[in-house]
């Protein structure tokens, strides 16, 4: 799916192969902003999508002063670097880019001139920013590849649902496995449609497979106009009669769908078993373009019932193409209630074929995270690993957490060769960001 208006759309939004996306994203369309602001012109140029994606990932702007060369080098210099491609390779932060930008008008104000800046006068570009990249999850990834290539090559009388399982604490990062296994298929030319569940949600029946549907509409939104068109009547084959079923769920089918007479409700008597055949053949209208399509539901333990009903009648559905379903719970969740009874029933058909559990990560893939999170490395990344590691006891999210509140309280420099103080300074004992001992320190 792609996130972000097309002409300002980072690279990574638009499915750079295990990039992340955050706030480095909104300094890539910062960046497009400064340079039409300067030249007059977007840096990139497309009439499509497809177009689009592909010049964010592949194509570099014209240097901005070989678009007019009266604008200072400086400045054409730290608009590119906003626009660098590589997440890592841009400002770490906003609070950088405002520094250097500061430097720049005092340069102005004293020299009337920005040839240059005076020597040692770069800003201070030690803002934390966390890698793009998973650490320590190379073999999970190529587990799910391997589960992938299964479902491709599933041999049998009619394509079938695999169902794989991602389980781990809070923050220990089953999202963000999914998400960098997913970006690396999208990049491909893979189809990926993902429902994320909240808590809030659980008693809104269908409320996942209504996420499903939309983002699926979305994807045909993006995708070049003179496919739209075949879509369109793709769609309103698969779907038939049930369009207003459909539209109720998921209003952005309403441009895609032509509304017919028939009514219902997705959730009650027959139209239960009308809706899922319906469901079936529109999955295969995506399935077609680059099989398996894979789903992705994240917080199973939050989905609600009606939807898992779904997801697991999918099993012995009508499917046209095979699906690859991804699910992610919290450990705590698999046991007792609609989510184990869901899982139990996929274990007795054999349709669950993986069940993957994220640990903590390991002593190499804490210190490798800091190395590149500080920009330093040796005995001062393995100590530094070692002392958040028994912390947060490995916990990836907690991890980088605990080492933004030492970076926000003057513990860490990044880039530096030492520390401005001792991390040990910190106060004893474990860390959560729930720790009360700390909320000071978080300001």
């Amino acid at each position: 799916m792609l996130a972000g208006t097309l002409a300002y759309m980072a690279p990574e939004q638009a499915g750079r192969g295990e990039s992340a996306v955050d706030l480095r994203a909104d300094l890539y369309a910062l960046g497009v902003t400064f340079y039409q602001m300067l030249t007059g012109a977007l840096p990139l140029e497309a009439s499509e999508p497809v177009a689009w994606v592909h010049s964010h990932l592949a194509r570099e702007p014209v240097v901005l002063t070989e678009r007019n060369a009266g604008i200072p080098a400086v400045l054409s210099a730290m608009v590119m670097r906003l626009l660098a491609k590589a997440p890592e390779e841009r400002y770490p932060s906003a609070a950088a880019l405002a520094a250097e930008l500061r430097r720049c008008l005092a340069t102005w104000q004293a020299r009337s001139s920005l040839d240059a800046l005076p020597d040692g006068a770069r800003a201070d570009l030690s803002g934390f920013a966390s890698p793009a990249w998973l650490y320590g999850r190379a073999r999970a990834l190529d587990e799910l590849r391997r589960l992938h290539r299964e479902a491709t090559e599933q041999r049998g009388p009619a394509p079938a649902a695999s169902y794989v399982l991602v389980t781990g604490c809070a923050g220990s990062g089953k999202s963000a496995l999914a998400e960098a296994f997913c970006r690396s298929l999208e990049a491909a030319g893979g189809v990926v449609a993902r429902a994320k569940a909240q808590q809030h949600q659980r008693g809104m029946p269908l409320a996942a497979v209504a996420e499903i549907c939309a983002d699926l509409a979305r994807q045909a939104s993006g995708s070049p106009s003179a496919r739209q068109q075949g879509w369109a009547a793709a769609m309103a084959a698969a779907i038939g009669d049930d369009a207003e079923m459909f539209i109720a769920l998921a209003p952005a089918f309403e441009a895609w769908l032509p509304h017919r007479p028939r009514a219902g409700d997705a959730n009650t008597g027959q139209a239960k078993t009308r809706f899922l055949q319906a469901f079936c053949r529109l999955l295969g209208v995506f399935g077609s373009v680059a099989p398996p399509l894979v789903l992705v539901l994240d917080d199973l333990q939050w989905t609600d019932r009606e939807s898992l009903e779904v997801f697991r009648a999918l099993r012995q559905a009508p499917l046209q193409q095979p699906l690859l379903v991804i699910g992610t719970c919290r450990t705590d969740a698999v046991e007792g209630g609609a989510l184990a009874e869901w899982l139990a029933a996929l274990r007795q058909h054999g349709a669950l074929r993986g069940e993957m559990a994220m640990t903590p990560l390991d002593a190499p893939a804490l210190t490798a995270l800091v190395a590149d999170t500080l920009r330093c490395g040796g005995a001062r990344a393995q100590a530094i690993a070692q002392l958040a590691g028994r912390k947060t006891g490995g916990n990836p999210l907690f991890f980088l957490q605990y080492l933004r509140v030492l970076h926000r309280s003057d513990l860490l420099r990044v880039g530096a060769a030492d520390t401005r103080r001792d991390p040990r300074d910190a106060p004893p004992g474990p860390w959560t960001p729930r720790s009360p001992r700390w909320t000071c320190w978080a300001c």
